[in-house]
């Protein structure tokens, strides 16, 4: 029995089922702010084209007449540690005590959310070929203590999930009504077609990623360190192998 609930608590956290789960959270919070009024159009999972045969994936898009919010959704816990410069920023958490009594800590770390998104901003620019204003969100879970992360300004905020909604209010404050409702219109129509690639484009996105990510010795599913490895035991002993520095919350491997 301890086996199989093991196995399922695997299996229900792995980055991909928590990624999902985060984007979620995220879009429920965006659709209270469409219930409170700050009417939007939500698009999930967006492959933006960018060029060479290759995607850029959005989590999220919400469509307003203040601009797009582009959301990088991280369903991370633990304390977040990360700043505008740094190419890479840490997850902290305890794991338990040594025997001095001392707490025990872990570390993860991910590729910088802020840099990842505002690819994602440059993409979908050069795509949509107009000027449309766009604000960054980089959403993170509730379950994490975001400790030192980059101040928000007008094009770039960062929160948990239950201040996603404050964010969106604050934004609308900020920024001026831009777009008409058949130009929103016009745009959810454009970009529509893009939250439905079909197989084969998914699975070469997920190729291309992983190339990139080899070259750039980053994991493609959490976004953490490649970091090269020997094994020890069992039929592969002495053979190198790149694995996730976020071992064992991730499990990615590739050979070298």
């Amino acid at each position: 029995m301890g086996l199989l609930k093991n196995l399922m608590h695997r299996l229900r956290n792995t980055p991909n089922t928590l990624g999902r789960q985060g984007e979620i959270l995220a879009a429920r919070q965006l659709s209270r702010a469409n219930l409170w009024g700050y009417r939007g159009r939500l698009l999930h999972n967006v492959y933006v084209p960018q060029g060479r045969d290759k995607t850029c994936e959005i989590d999220l898009l919400y469509l307003t007449k203040k601009g797009i919010f582009v959301v990088e959704s991280k369903n991370y816990t633990g304390h977040i540690y990360g700043s505008e410069t740094s190419p890479y920023w840490t997850s902290t958490w305890c794991v338990g005590r040594t025997w001095l009594g001392r707490p025990k800590l872990e570390k993860h770390t991910f590729y910088n959310p802020v840099w990842q998104n505002r690819t994602h901003i440059n993409v979908l620019s050069r795509y949509l070929d107009q000027p449309v204003p766009m604000i960054s969100l980089v959403v993170f879970s509730d379950r994490c203590v975001l400790r030192q992360v980059p101040p928000d300004d007008r094009d770039q905020m960062i929160c948990q999930y239950r201040r996603l909604f404050r964010c969106i209010r604050r934004a609308w404050r900020r920024h001026p009504s831009v777009l008409s409702a058949q130009e929103l219109d016009e745009l959810y129509q454009q970009l529509l077609p893009l939250t439905n690639p079909g197989s084969a484009v998914k699975r070469k996105h997920v190729r291309d990623v992983r190339s990139r990510s080899g070259q750039a010795l980053v994991c493609p599913l959490c976004g953490g360190r490649l970091v090269l490895r020997t094994a020890h035991s069992g039929p592969y002993a002495g053979r190198q192998f790149y694995g996730c520095s976020n071992y064992p919350s991730c499990r990615y491997l590739r050979d070298f």
